[in-house]
């Protein structure tokens, strides 16, 4: 049974209304209650606030009062023109741009013939040698020794000689009188001439080896070949060197010439005598030479390098920087026309020609030469005509 709120009676008071009977905690919420509602004279507005507000929010969200968000447009689409070429009359050249430097002529490593351990070094990087010179040793004590005894036996060999027995058998048989003493004298002419060809012989053998045990302490040596600088020199006393491994550098700084690497796909192209452009940026200089040299033999393990001749005015120092420009082909006074305006499609090179009339004609070419800048064109066009770009 419902029962109507009673004057005074609070909204929280109508559970209690309803029948039931209010627990202890209850009745201290409603003596709450009732006081707040007794103390603020806004307690009832401040219930209306929310439900005032339920129309503003709705009329809010209304789509007939939603903002439309203004579109961006879109930038215009500028139609872009076909570059154009004209056939011209001109030259193609296909050519090479090389990195190299400024070299001696004459440069060579040194090295030791054998194994050993270096007992002297007598010059250092940056000094004179003269053509001859020791530049460094390798110990030669047991040789030494072997060799001061075979020249002391080839000595005492030279000097048992059996000239004056075969003269004083000569002499026999010149003043033989009988037939028998003839015959004794020849006898003993003919042992002393064998005697001396023995001893000949082992005055050869003797002489074979100190020009040996010579050589071989000349192979513990390393001498100048030439007049020059050592440019570098890396071994000290005491240091153990393999044979034939390269120790330093020689080189004759008073003879210099350019020198670059090439490629092996490059070399049958290049020639002695070949025309060529050097530039050496350190003086701003820009000269013209030629080809002194090509590698003789072409492979991945061989230094393809050429060199090219420096003029014997130029003051310069070995080891600046250089760029060689070389003309590998040339072709004069034939037709012309960019890479950008020649198409190609299934490997037919064709282009596209601007008519006199506005029309637009496909003619297919036959190219030549071509290098970065210019194509030659062998035929299909004429010089003049207007090309359509990509």
């Amino acid at each position: 049974m419902n029962h109507p709120l009673r004057e005074g009676q609070t909204g929280e008071e109508e559970s209690f209304a309803s029948g039931f009977a209010p627990t202890y905690r209850d009745q201290e919420f409603m003596k709450i209650s009732e006081s707040m509602r007794l103390t603020d004279p806004f307690h009832g507005a401040r219930k209306l606030i929310p439900i005032l507000l339920i129309p503003l929010l709705l009329a809010s969200c209304s789509p007939s009062q939603a903002a439309h968000p203004t579109p961006t447009p879109y930038p215009p689409v500028d139609v872009l023109e076909p570059a154009r070429y004209i056939v011209k009359t001109g030259t193609v050249q296909k050519t090479l741009t090389l990195n190299g430097r400024i070299t001696p002529v004459a440069s060579q490593p040194v090295f030791f013939e054998v194994d050993g351990i270096v007992t002297d070094v007598r010059f250092a990087s940056g000094d004179e040698v003269s053509a001859g010179d020791v530049i460094a040793s390798l110990s030669t004590q047991d040789l030494q020794y072997q060799l001061d005894r075979a020249k002391l036996n080839l000595q005492a060999n030279q000097l048992k000689t059996n000239l004056a027995a075969v003269t004083q058998a000569q002499i026999a048989v010149s003043q033989a009188v009988t037939e028998d003493e003839r015959l004794l004298a020849e006898a003993q002419l003919t042992d002393a001439q064998n005697q001396a060809k023995i001893q000949d012989i082992e005055v050869q053998l003797l002489q074979a080896d100190v020009d040996h045990l010579e050589a071989e302490i000349a192979g513990r040596q390393i001498t100048a070949p030439f007049d020059g600088e050592v440019q570098s020199l890396t071994v000290h006393p005491g240091d153990s060197i393999m044979a034939f491994a390269p120790i330093g550098l020689l080189v004759d700084p008073s003879r210099l010439e350019v020198t670059a690497n090439v490629t092996p796909e490059v070399v049958p192209q290049l020639g002695v005598g070949q025309a060529v452009t050097v530039t050496l940026p350190v003086h701003q200089v820009v000269f013209n030479s030629f080809i002194q040299s090509v590698p003789t033999r072409i492979g991945a393990t061989e230094d393809n390098v050429i060199s090219i001749s420096l003029p014997e005015d130029l003051s310069a120092t070995s080891g600046e920087l250089a760029t060689i420009f070389i003309i590998l082909q040339e072709r004069r006074n034939v037709l012309t026309l960019p890479p950008a305006a020649i198409r190609t499609f299934q490997g037919r090179a064709f282009v596209i020609v601007a008519e006199p009339d506005g029309t637009r004609r496909r003619y297919d070419v036959q190219l030549g030469l071509q290098s970065e800048v210019r194509v030659e064109i062998v035929n299909g066009v004429t010089e003049g005509q207007i090309i359509l770009g990509e």
